[in-house]
């Protein structure tokens, strides 16, 4: 699987005194013919809502970025966006420029061929406003319409494209047009968010990234073009599906179900491909059993554990039993089965690893899973609990601004600590910091590094501090597991350091 599409520079920031109601982001290419009616339809529909129009451009004509132009300088409140070739890599990277440029409360994403039309902008910024996080244009609700869509083809693609969604990911039944590219955010509710979207459906991102945002949709009929050109092509079809690989590969949350029932059809073919080769040996049936479910169910724990389970954390001694209980169990019922029905033996054997593959998922059902978290946990302090489970030296709280570390704390922490937290809580990006002994290349291996993980938490005003002096320094993946757990409860912000184990001499 290739990587994403590059995401060009940094976005520039568009000036402003206040913040306004609404922002409207238009990401633009070649649209000169549709400009000056879309500003004109645009104020008509926003006359009296405070608003910008943030105009990401990607034309490669003589005529649209001079007419921009004109008309940002006619109207303070329209900022264009001239992307260079290099930055233009498609109109979900210019809709997240947008996104990442724009002030408003709310943001509206159209597109600039009016086939959106812009009087549905104030309805969508309604529903935002009466409670909404995320307001769907769509034209599969009653009172919405795709006539634009004028070939029998489009048409057919649109909605076959949705059911795609809708089959491979729950999370964007919320709304009836996943695909839509018309509709309006609280911009608190994605602040943040780092948006990796492929070709055109930067909605059914915001979708799977977002499963808690409450979702309405708005009807609108999706208007013919009046000019230009139609960027719909085969190309972007070829985009589409790889926005649904990434999504279902690099979003651990998102479609469990697809993804756990493709793991387990997967390690049960590869079960009875290794029972039926088997079979064809002398070896007793409960050793063929036996052979070809080690090997069934070492893939299915390969894949569940970094393809449907990914995000979640486990004790691994814990599981580990799970799954030879359940290899344990599977091979009792085969006997069973061989008693009760002999003359079947591929038959039974499929239904023993079958049942032998169930018990230990049974693990990961949320609400089995909570249980053991609960059980196991030790203390209410998530802190202290994610100190465990790194197994770091000393975590504390720490205020913005932290008085010198003491001594003890000193001789664990990486040099220039202190500016490390203040940083990490002016920016409120977490972060983390590893310390070589040296700048010298070392021979050994086993040389112990200083390493330290600053999580903040704004709404408590405090920086929580994990520090390790180890030969296994933190990694990015331990820094994930503490934005994860810290950000994902609710913490009572301890001034008490937490000694977690003994520091190694």
């Amino acid at each position: 699987m290739e990587a994403d599409q590059e995401h060009g520079r940094a976005p520039r920031t568009v000036p402003r005194k206040s913040a306004p109601r609404l922002s409207v982001v238009v990401p633009t290419r070649n649209e000169a013919a549709n400009l000056c009616q879309l500003r004109d339809e645009l104020e008509r529909a926003l006359a009296g809502v405070d608003h910008e129009v943030v105009v990401v451009d990607d034309s490669s004509d003589a005529t649209t970025r001079p007419l921009l132009a004109r008309i940002s300088s006619e109207a303070p409140h329209w900022h264009v966006v001239e992307r260079s070739p290099a930055e233009q890599t498609g109109l979900a990277t210019a809709v997240t420029t947008g996104l990442a440029l724009a002030q408003g409360d709310a943001v509206c994403v159209m597109d600039g061929d009016l086939q959106h039309p812009p009087e549905v902008a104030p309805r969508l910024l309604r529903a935002v406003e009466a409670g909404a996080d995320l307001a769907v244009a769509s034209r599969y609700v009653e009172g919405g319409e795709a006539s634009g869509l004028v070939s029998g083809y489009r048409q057919l693609v649109s909605r076959g494209s949705r059911w795609a969604a809708f089959a491979m990911f729950p999370e964007s039944r919320r709304t009836s047009d996943p695909l839509t590219g018309f509709f309006c955010v609280r911009r608190s509710a994605v602040a943040g968010l780092e948006l990796r979207p492929v070709g055109f459906k930067v909605l059914l991102e915001l979708l799977v990234l977002c499963p808690g945002l409450k979702t309405v949709d708005v009807p609108f009929v999706f208007g013919r073009r009046l000019e230009g050109q139609s960027k719909a092509s085969a190309r972007q079809g070829l985009l589409f599906l790889r926005h649904l690989v990434s999504l279902f590969l690099h979003v651990p949350e998102s479609s469990h179900a697809l993804k756990f029932a493709l793991v387990s059809l997967c390690s049960l073919a590869v079960f009875q491909g290794a029972f039926d080769s088997l079979a064809r040996t002398a070896l007793p049936l409960l050793v063929i059993w036996a052979a070809a479910s080690l090997a069934s169910s070492l893939l299915n724990a390969v894949l569940q554990r970094h393809l449907t389970f990914r995000s979640h954390w486990r004790r691994p001694l814990l599981y580990r039993a799970f799954g030879s209980s359940g290899s344990l169990a599977g091979l009792a019922v085969y006997a069973a089965l061989l008693w009760a029905s002999p003359r079947h033996p591929t038959l039974m054997a499929g239904v023993a690893q079958a049942i032998a593959l169930a018990i230990p998922m049974t693990v990961n059902l949320l609400s089995v899973r909570r249980w053991f978290r609960v059980g196991t946990a030790g203390s209410p302090n998530r802190l202290e609990e994610l100190g465990r489970r790194l197994e770091v030296d000393t975590a504390w709280w720490s205020e913005p601004a932290p008085e010198p570390l003491d001594a003890r704390r000193r001789e664990l922490a990486p040099a220039g600590l202190e500016e490390l937290i203040r940083h990490c809580a002016a920016s409120t990006i977490p972060d983390l910091v590893v310390q070589s002994p040296s700048d010298r290349p070392q021979p050994r291996r086993n040389i112990e590094s200083l390493s330290a993980i600053m999580v903040p938490k704004p709404e408590v005003g405090r920086v929580a501090v994990l520090v390790r002096r180890s030969v296994k320094p933190f990694t990015a993946a331990d820094l994930e597991q503490a934005v994860r757990l810290l950000h994902g409860s609710e913490l009572e912000a301890e001034g008490a350091a937490l000694q977690l184990r003994v520091a190694k001499p």
